[in-house]
């Protein structure tokens, strides 16, 4: 097994799920110019973010990816990995601005649980158990297991997650006008093989509005019952270049203050810069349902499962193939 091939292709392939398996759903596209106006607010579903100061909102993002790589010294037994991952996030309002409605949100990293099984590496950590009391180990006598070097420096990335501070503002309307901070979750397995934390961080979008995107001027975060939608969005996902994700939305229900979203979409690789990559996204499809509570204008939960294809010089063209499910879920006082 060619070790360091197989790094960067997990490192590769977890960028990928970070930024393409997690979208946000997206917004409406906005109104073209010859269209007729909006129609009148009377029926339409208010699915935009509503905070007020000091606010505070937890949610829980548990995930589950299976990856598969192929093996050049046995093809007919491709490397398999698995991560399990739980991260407890924490938002509150730092500021609301009463004239715009823009809101200063801050996103806390309060816990971390992950389990990594991989020909590279075996992980297992959990930020809310305290480590053993008692004196050190003392220094090995002999040179460390190369793997078991990198067990540790991947237990070591999962610890550095804990308590990564990321501050969004957003628009009345849900867009995201600007994040900051988040560059301890970018992986750091191999120089050069880094995804950008800001980049990941709009991901996250999700959480404060579904419904939510930087680049649909004009849309007012209302929408009736049986609406549909496409989303088209360009992101840029470290190793692998860029992607050209387009989503579809189905507003199908709204009851008793809880609104239910339905989505599909596809992510193609972008390869038009011209640029060599490691590995390239061959195809990347997700489908899930969020709900949307209409009253408190937060999410509530969102599930949603991701199959993703690449191919490249690290995988000796042949496909490699990641499949994720995710759950995101708001977690309210007892």
């Amino acid at each position: 097994m060619n070790t360091r091939h197989t790094a960067a292709l997990l490192t590769a392939a977890f960028a990928t799920l970070s930024a393409a398996a997690e979208p946000p759903p997206r917004a409406p596209d906005a109104t073209p110019p010859s269209a007729s106006p909006p129609a009148p607010r009377e029926g339409r579903i208010d699915l935009r973010p509503k905070w007020e100061l000091s606010q505070v909102v937890r949610y829980s993002m548990k995930q589950t990816s299976d990856q598969q790589t192929p093996n050049a010294d046995d093809p007919a037994d491709p490397h398999k990995s698995r991560l399990e991952q739980t991260i407890g996030l924490k938002m509150t309002a730092k500021a609301v601005d009463a004239t715009t409605g823009e809101a200063t949100v801050e996103i806390v990293y309060e816990s971390v649980k992950a389990k990594l099984d991989s020909p590279l590496a075996t992980v297992d950590f959990d930020s809310t158990k305290l480590p053993p009391k008692g004196p050190k180990s003392p220094a090995p006598s002999a040179p460390r297991d190369p793997f078991d070097q990198i067990d540790a420096l991947l237990a070591d990335q999962f610890k550095q997650m804990v308590g990564t501070t990321i501050t969004m503002k957003v628009a009345r309307d849900g867009r995201i006008i600007s994040t900051s901070g988040g560059e301890s979750l970018a992986p750091t397995m191999l120089p050069g093989m880094t995804a950008p934390g800001a980049e990941a961080m709009k991901q996250l979008g999700g959480l404060i509005g579904p419904i939510t995107t930087n680049t649909s001027p004009g849309f007012d975060g209302l929408a009736r019952v049986g609406d549909r939608w496409t989303h088209h969005d360009q992101l840029n996902v470290g190793p692998i270049g860029g992607l050209d994700l387009a989503t579809t939305y189905d507003l199908r229900t709204h009851t008793a203050g809880t609104a239910k979203v339905y989505f599909k979409g596809h992510a193609d690789g972008n390869r038009s810069s011209g640029l060599p990559l490691p590995v390239g996204l061959d195809s990347a499809d997700h489908s899930g349902t969020y709900a949307w509570d209409t009253r408190r204008g937060q999410l509530i939960r969102c599930e949603f499962e991701q199959k993703v294809t690449m191919s490249g010089s690290l995988t000796g063209g042949k496909p490699a193939t990641a499949t994720t499910a995710v759950v995101i879920e708001r977690i309210d006082k007892k």
